[in-house]
């Protein structure tokens, strides 16, 4: 079931129990606790600032069809704007249908003081994993991967929808297949024309984020989501050789961000990548955004050339 695009979610039995605020969703026996009988909490999968992540099945049955859980850090659940996101989070998923993209398994809501939604399991690792582990994939692979990546982002802009969070932890790669698939639409929004391109929920990665968005966090264009596939396609090419090619204070980053030139990344190229496709990687980063790919289709075009 959807939730209703014109919801809007308020937390009720947040300040009921006292306990709630002491619960840790970071600790697998709390979760464990806590979802019984509504899910088998097997294992955490990860913790970030707002959410975790776990293995789970519905219920008790643990021949049910594995999920990730997504669940909100309990000490943040009285914040009624990021609750708010989180269902638009999930209405936002919901619309999408891709290979390409996650995918809501139907359970989600408020169970106890925890906001959760579930998730289709993906047997796999992060692209920031591959990259860590500097597994070599070769040139047709890394080309088939991004040109997958653009593929899912071409369905998710068709729906007006921008992540405006997009990096390498932010999409799994399926371990049979290698099909990268978008994950973790926590900063994704909605177009619904201008007033909607600076009512965006603020936040995002400096690291992977175009330099507009730094200087105003509540931006949301197709060019946003365009900017850290470019960066992700040169870290998997390997370059830099020690990722990622922007580091520092947001201050730095932004400063190395503005001045970034073709010159500058083909001096970075120590791995013979051929000029044709690097440039067609720099094309996503330059500063101006009109200096840009103007949507994910042309530029997974110009990547298949390279093929």
């Amino acid at each position: 079931m959807k939730p209703s695009s014109t919801e809007t979610y308020r937390p009720r039995l947040i300040h009921e129990d006292p306990d709630v605020f002491s619960w840790n969703p970071d600790s697998e026996s709390i979760a464990r606790r806590h979802f019984h009988p509504l899910f088998h909490i097997i294992e955490q999968l990860g913790a970030g600032g707002v959410a975790s992540v776990f293995k789970a099945v519905p219920g008790n049955d643990m021949n049910s069809e594995v999920v990730a859980l997504k669940v909100i850090h309990s000490k943040l659940s009285g914040d009624v704007r990021l609750i708010d996101q989180f269902f638009k989070e999930i209405r936002l998923v919901s619309e999408c249908s891709h290979e390409c993209v996650v995918e809501i398994k139907g359970a989600w809501g408020h169970w106890y003081g925890m906001f959760y939604y579930a998730m289709k399991w993906i047997n796999g690792q992060t692209l920031s994993e591959r990259i860590e582990n500097k597994e070599e994939l070769d040139r047709i692979g890394i080309i088939k991967i991004i040109n997958r990546i653009l593929d899912g982002l071409c369905h998710v802009h068709e729906k007006r929808i921008i992540h405006r969070d997009l990096k390498p932890s932010n999409i799994m790669l399926e371990e049979k297949t290698n099909t990268p698939i978008i994950c973790d639409f926590g900063m994704a929004t909605l177009l619904r024309g201008a007033a909607e391109l600076l009512n965006a929920f603020p936040g995002g990665t400096y690291e992977y984020m175009p330099p507009e968005q730094i200087e105003n966090m509540r931006i949301a264009n197709p060019r946003i989501d365009i900017y850290p596939i470019g960066l992700i396609g040169l870290e998997l090419f390997g370059i830099p050789n020690k990722p990622p090619l922007f580091s520092g204070s947001p201050e730095e980053i932004l400063e190395a961000k503005r001045s970034v030139t073709y010159n500058q990344i083909h001096a970075l190229n120590n791995v013979g990548l051929e000029s044709r496709l690097i440039d067609v990687l720099i094309k996503a980063i330059l500063p101006n955004p009109v200096d840009r790919w103007p949507s994910a289709k042309i530029m997974q075009v110009a990547i298949s050339r390279c093929i």
